[in-house]
C-alpha cells in the first residue's frame, strides 16, 4: 500500500470483460466518491495513529512482462519464533526452447538452487500478520505464517519460492505472467515442500513408520521398482512389525483429508516436483514414501486425494495415468473435485500440466480481467467447437463444465458413430489432441450393430480411451466382438474386469469366438468369483478346453455341486466330453442323479453320449424311470439312439407306456425312427391309440411316415376318426401327404365334413393342396359354404390361391357376402390379390351395404 492506493479504486467501476467504462463518467465519479465516503466514515483516528506511516509498507518493483522473470525470497535464519525477515530479488527462468534436456534444468539449477513451498491459503485468507521484506512490512495470511516458521532454518538462511510472496498479487497482469510460468518454478525447484499444517499429535507414529519405510528401500527401488513389484511388499513387512501398537489407518487418512490435497493449485505445483516432502506440525516426510503408503496400508484416498498421489514423484507417477500425458479435458475431470477461491483457478492451475497447451501459441490462457463466464464458453469451444452447441448452455460455469465432461465428451464420440461406423472417422476423432475419448456403453451398445464396430472397439482401447468398466460393458464385447478386442482391454484394464455368471453366458452367445473369449478370461489375470452360478454358466456353455483350463487354475475353487453336473449333461456341443473329464479329473465328486441323467436324456446333441458313458462307467447309478424313457422318445435329434441304448443296455426297466408312444409319435424329427424301434423291439406293449393316431397325423415333419407306418405294421388297431382327418387338415407341412395316404389306404372310413374343410382352409401352406385333392378325390362331399369362403379370405399365406381354386373349380357355389368382402379388405397383406378375384368372380355381392358396414 502507498500513497496512490486511493487512485487504484477510481478502477473498480470497468467492466472485467471489456476493460472499458461501461456507464456515463458522471456516473463512475458517484460510484467512486460514494466508495470513498464509506471508507472515511469507517476509519479509526486512535488505530491509525498505532499504524506504521504508508511508506513503511512494501512495494514491489516491477518486472518484464515479456521474458521469464519472476522473484525468489531469501527466508533468513532465526529461530522459531523470531519475527519473519525476508529479502526479494529477481531471477530470470530460461526459455522453454532451452528446457528441453535434462542438463539444462540442471544448469539452472547450479546457479540458482531454490526450493518451492506448497501450501494451502486457507479459508480466512486475511493479511494479518506482518513480516519484514526488505526493511519494509508486508502482510501476510496465518497458514503461510505458520509455514515460514517451520521451513527456516536456524543456521543458514533459505532460499525459497512462495506465490504470496513473490508475485505482486494486486497486479492483475502480473499474476496472469506468472500462473504461465509457474509450472517452470517448481520444474526448476531443487524440491517443492508442501506444508500441511496444523494437524494433531497422533499422527506422529505414521510419520515415523514411512521415515523408517523409505530409508530400509534399496536406493535404486525408487526407480527402478514398478508400482507393483512385490519388493516394496516385502520391505513393508520388515519395518511394519506391530500394526496392532498404532492405528496407522486412521492417521493416514487424518493426513489425506488435510485440506492441502483439495486446493487446485498444489496440482501443477506437485505434478512438476522431481522431489517432494510432506510437511506438518509433527514432523516431514519424503513424498515418495508417502505416496505409496495407501496401497501399503489398503487405504482407499478418496478420488481427489488419489489423483494428487498419482501424479507426486516416485514410482506412483510413473505407473499412472500421469504417464500419459493428459490434456486438459481430461485434467478438467480428473481434478474436479479440487476446490479453488476464485473459480477461474479451476482451469487456469491445470493450464502449464496440460499436453495439449505446450510449446505453441495457447487458445486457453490465465487472463484475470475476463470473467469466469467467458472463461467457460472458451473452454467449451476450446473443447467441442461444432461438436456440440455451447449457445444453448445458460451461463456456464468452470465447476459445471468439469462435472459434466463425460456427458460432453461421450455426445461428441456418439455423433461421430452415430454419422456412421467408420473406422478413419473414429480415428481422427481419437488424434484430436484436445479431445478426451469417453467410451460409454451405449457407444458400445451402437457398435456393436455394424460389421466395422469390432474395428472401432478395437482402436478405442487401444489409445486408451476412458471408460468405466462395467459387467455390461464386458457382456457386449464378449458377445459381439473378437477376441482380440478382448484381449485389448485385458492387457490395459484386467485388474477392473469382475468375470460373472452372466459374462460367461454372454461370450457362450458369441458364436465366432467365444471359445477364445473365455479362454482369455480364464488366463489367471481377470477377477473370477467361482461360484457355483459361474460354474453353472461355464459347464453350460462351453468346451471341455476351457473347462480343463479353470481346473488347471484354479481347481481348488472348484466345487462339482450336482447343479454343476446337470449342466454339463445340458451342454449340447460338448457335454460328452466334459462329463468324461469330470469323472476322469473329480469323480469322486460326481454325483449321477436322476435330475443328471434326464438332463442328459433331453441333450438333442450329446445325448446319447453322455448316456453311453454314463452306463459305461456309472451304469449303477443310472436310474431309467418312466420320466427319463419319456424324455428320450421327445429328443429331437438324440431320442432314437438313446432309446436303443436304453432298450439294449437296460431294456428290462424300459416301461413302453401310452405316454411313451404318443411323445414319440409327436417327436418331429425322430418320431418315425422311435416308432419302428419300439414296433421291432416291443411291439406288444405299443398300443395303438386313437390318441397316438390323432398326434401322429398332426406331427408336421414326420406325420405322413409315421401313420404309413402304423396302418403297414398295425392297421387293424388304427382307427380312422373324423378327428384324425382334422388333425391331418390342419397340419400346415405334411397334412396334404397324410390325407392322401388315408383316402388311399382307408378312403372308405374318410368322412368329408363341413369342419374338415373348414380347417383345411384355414391351414396357412397346405390349404389349396387339401382342398384340391379334397375336390379331386371326394369333391361330391365338399360343401363350399360362406363359412369356408369367409375364412379363406382371412388366410394371409394361401388365401389369395385358395380363392383362385374355388373361383376355377366352384365359382357358382361362392357366395361373396360383405362377411367375406370386409376381412380381405382388412388385411392388407393378401387383400389386393383377393379382393382383385372376387371383382372378377361371376356372383354379385349380396346384401349390398358400404364395404366397412358393420
Amino acid at each position: 500500500m502507498d500513497s496512490q492506493s486511493l487512485v487504484v479504486v477510481a478502477g473498480i467501476s470497468r467492466y472485467a470483460e471489456s476493460g472499458k467504462s461501461s456507464r456515463p463518467l458522471t456516473q463512475v465519479h458517484e460510484t467512486v466518491f460514494s466508495y470513498l465516503y464509506c471508507i472515511v466514515h469507517h476509519l479509526s483516528i486512535e488505530k491509525l495513529s498505532t499504524e506504521p506511516p504508508l511508506t513503511s509498507y512494501f512495494k514491489y518493483e516491477p518486472f518484464d512482462l515479456d521474458r521469464a522473470h519472476f522473484r525468489l525470497v531469501i527466508l533468513h535464519k532465526g529461530s522459531k519464533h523470531d519475527e519473519i525477515r525476508c529479502s526479494l530479488f529477481q531471477a530470470c527462468l530460461p526459455d522453454r526452447q532451452s528446457q528441453k534436456t535434462e542438463a539444462s534444468i540442471q544448469d539452472v539449477e547450479i546457479f540458482l538452487p531454490y526450493e518451492a513451498l506448497s501450501y494451502c491459503w486457507g479459508d480466512d485468507a486475511r493479511l494479518r500478520n506482518k513480516i519484514t521484506v526488505d526493511e519494509k512490512a508486508l502482510f501476510i495470511t496465518d497458514n503461510l505464517l505458520d509455514a515460514l516458521r517451520n521451513v527456516r532454518r536456524t543456521e543458514v538462511d533459505r532460499i525459497l519460492w512462495a506465490d504470496a510472496i513473490c508475485i505482486d498479487q494486486s497486479n492483475v497482469l502480473e499474476r496472469g505472467h506468472q500462473v504461465g510460468w509457474m509450472g517452470e518454478v517448481y520444474k526448476h525447484a531443487n524440491e517443492v515442500l508442501c506444508w500441511l499444517g496444523h494437524v494433531e499429535h497422533t499422527t506422529s507414529p505414521i510419520l515415523a513408520l514411512l521415515e523408517k519405510f523409505k530409508r530400509e528401500v534399496p536406493q535404486k527401488a525408487w526407480k527402478g521398482w514398478s508400482v507393483d513389484d512385490h519388493g516394496w511388499r516385502g520391505v513393508w513387512e520388515r519395518v511394519h512389525v506391530d500394526p496392532t501398537r498404532h492405528d496407522y489407518h486412521s492417521q493416514l487418512k487424518d493426513l489425506m483429508a488435510n485440506a492441502w490435497f483439495s486446493r487446485v493449485w498444489i496440482l501443477q505445483e506437485v505434478a512438476n516436483a522431481r522431489r517432494t516432502s510432506i510437511g506438518c506440525s509433527e514432523g516431514w516426510i519424503d513424498g515418495k514414501a508417502f505416496a505409496m503408503a495407501p496401497s501399503l496400508l489398503n487405504v482407499d484416498p478418496g478420488t481427489q486425494c488419489q489423483a494428487v498421489i498419482d501424479i507426486m514423484p516416485g514410482p506412483t507417477r510413473s505407473s499412472s495415468w500421469w504417464a500419459q500425458k493428459p490434456n486438459i479435458c481430461s485434467l478438467l475431470w480428473r481434478f474436479r473435485e479440487s476446490q479453488a477461491t476464485d473459480p477461474r483457478d479451476r482451469l487456469y492451475a491445470l493450464l502449464g500440466l496440460a499436453s495439449d497447451l505446450k510449446g505453441k501459441i495457447r487458445r486457453l490462457k490465465a487472463d484475470y480481467t475476463i470473467s469466469e463466464e467467458a472463461v467457460a464458453r472458451d473452454v467449451l469451444s476450446y473443447l467441442y467447437g461444432s461438436d456440440m452447441s455451447i449457445g444453448t448452455i445458460n451461463r456456464p460455469r468452470i465447476a459445471g463444465i468439469q462435472a459434466r465432461i463425460l456427458n460432453y465428451s461421450a455426445a461428441a464420440l456418439e455423433k461421430v458413430v452415430f454419422s456412421g461406423v467408420d473406422v478413419k472417422a473414429v480415428d481422427d476423432y481419437v488424434r484430436r489432441e484436445n479431445s478426451m475419448v469417453w467410451l460409454t456403453e451405449d457407444i458400445v451398445q451402437i457398435l456393436t450393430k455394424d460389421y466395422s464396430g469390432g474395428k472401432v472397439m478395437e482402436l478405442l482401447i487401444r489409445e486408451q480411451a476412458n471408460m468405466v468398466v462395467t459387467e455390461r460393458l464386458v457382456k457386449f464385447i464378449a458377445r459381439n466382438f473378437g477376441s482380440d478386442c478382448l484381449r485389448l482391454l485385458l492387457d490395459r484394464r484386467y485388474r477392473e474386469v469382475v468375470i460373472t455368471e452372466k459374462i460367461i453366458e454372454a461370450a457362450a452367445g458369441n458364436r465366432k469366438s467365444g471359445a477364445q473369449i473365455i479362454e482369455l478370461l480364464l488366463d489367471g489375470r481377470t477377477i473370477i468369483d467361482v461360484t457355483e452360478s459361474f460354474l453353472v454358466a461355464l459347464f453350460s456353455n462351453f468346451n471341455s478346453n476351457c473347462l480343463k483350463l479353470l481346473l488347471d487354475r484354479r481347481g481348488g475353487e472348484v466345487n462339482i455341486t450336482d447343479k454343476v453336473v446337470e449342466a454339463a449333461a445340458r451342454n449340447r456341443e460338448s457335454g460328452a466330453q466334459i462329463i468324461e473329464l469330470l469323472l476322469d479329473r473329480r469323480g469322486g465328486e460326481v454325483n449321477i442323479t436322476d435330475k443328471v441323467v434326464e438332463d442328459a436324456t433331453r441333450n438333442r446333441e450329446s445325448g446319447a453320449q453322455i448316456i453311453e458313458l454314463l452306463l459305461d462307467r456309472r451304469g449303477g447309478e443310472v436310474n431309467i424311470t418312466d420320466k427319463i424313457v419319456e424324455d428320450a422318445t421327445r429328443n429331437r435329434e438324440s431320442g432314437a439312439q438313446i432309446i436303443e441304448l436304453l432298450l439294449d443296455r437296460r431294456g428290462g426297466e424300459v416301461n413302453i407306456t401310452d405316454k411313451v408312444v404318443e411323445d414319440a409319435t409327436r417327436n418331429r424329427e425322430s418320431g418315425a425312427q422311435i416308432i419302428e424301434l419300439l414296433l421291432d423291439r416291443r411291439g406288444r406293449e405299443v398300443n395303438i391309440t386313437n390318441r397316438v393316431v390323432i398326434a401322429a397325423a398332426e406331427n408336421w415333419e414326420s406325420g405322413a411316415q409315421i401313420i404309413e407306418l402304423l396302418l403297414d405294421r398295425r392297421g387293424g388297431e388304427v382307427n380312422i376318426t373324423d378327428k384324425v382327418v382334422e388333425a391331418a387338415a390342419r397340419n400346415r407341412e405334411s397334412g396334404a401327404q397324410i390325407i392322401e395316404l388315408l383316402l388311399d389306404r382307408r378312403g372308405g372310413e374318410v368322412n368329408i365334413t363341413d369342419k374338415i374343410v373348414e380347417d383345411a382352409t384355414r391351414n396357412r401352406e397346405s390349404s389349396a393342396q387339401i382342398i384340391n385333392l379334397l375336390l379331386d378325390r371326394r369333391g361330391g362331399n365338399v360343401n363350399i359354404t360362406d363359412k369356408i369362403v369367409e375364412a379363406a379370405t382371412r388366410n394371409r399365406e394361401s388365401g389369395a390361391q385358395f380363392i383362385k381354386l374355388l373361383r376355377d373349380r366352384r365359382g357358382r357355389e361362392v357366395n361373396i357376402t360383405n362377411r367375406v368382402v370386409i376381412p380381405a379388405a382388412e388385411d392388407w397383406e393378401s387383400c389386393a390379390r383377393i379382393i382383385e378375384m372376387l371383382l372378377n368372380q361371376r356372383g354379385r355381392v349380396s346384401e349390398p351395404s358400404p364395404i366397412g358396414a358393420s
